[in-house]
């Protein structure tokens, strides 16, 4: 899971804030060119479109399994009818309307005019769609900014080659650490220290 990991906020869209996007886009050229790693911890839902790969339910779950599982608990026949729940009462439980929040909390209608269409008992599929694709579609701006601004360093047929655990290995470089190889670059440098102060 990934519930700990960043993605870019919403609601940051203006122009001074799409600089800085692209500004961090550049940055993660740069740590890739000059192999010097940054520490981004962003999630999938980011990596992915930065090089051209389709997000799916998984991205999402892995940042908001809350909206993912709601979604699923929506569509389990079985499970709503345990609850009670059915083509008679539905409204009258859930009460939703084609709106949902958005990841920086802000309510935005999944049709026109969404916040006055009640979502009935036929509806339910729609509606878990919508949420869905709304989810991973909503930071679509800012990761193009930061892709624009990765492509000022790094020619688009170099990022298309990659996939995007890759792309987060070049940024972000390997989180694993060899002790062993660790032991030996040390020493390493000891030595060349060593050697240096004898000159």
């Amino acid at each position: 899971m990934t519930l700990d990991k960043y993605i870019p906020n919403r609601a940051c869209c203006g122009d001074a804030y799409t600089a800085l996007y692209e500004f961090v886009g550049r940055l993660m050229g740069v740590a890739i060119r000059s192999e010097n790693p940054l520490s981004l911890d962003l999630a999938s839902l980011v990596w992915k479109p930065l090089v051209g790969t389709p997000l799916d339910i998984h991205d999402l779950q892995a940042t908001d399994e809350l909206c993912v599982g709601a979604m699923r608990a929506l569509l389990d026949d079985k499970a709503l009818a345990e609850k009670g729940v059915n083509h008679d009462n539905f409204e009258d439980i859930y009460g939703f309307s084609f709106t949902y929040a958005s990841s920086d909390g802000s309510v935005v209608d999944l049709v026109p005019d969404g916040s006055h269409m009640p979502v009935r008992w036929q509806d339910r599929h729609e509606y878990a769609r919508l949420v869905i694709d709304f989810r991973l579609r909503e930071l679509a701006p800012q990761i193009a900014a930061i892709r624009r601004g990765l492509l000022q360093v790094i020619p688009a047929r170099g990022l298309a080659l990659l996939t995007w655990k890759e792309l987060e290995l070049e940024v972000c470089g390997n989180p694993e650490i060899d002790v062993q190889v660790l032991k030996v670059r040390i020493t390493c440098q000891r030595l060349l220290h060593a050697q240096t102060a004898l000159i």
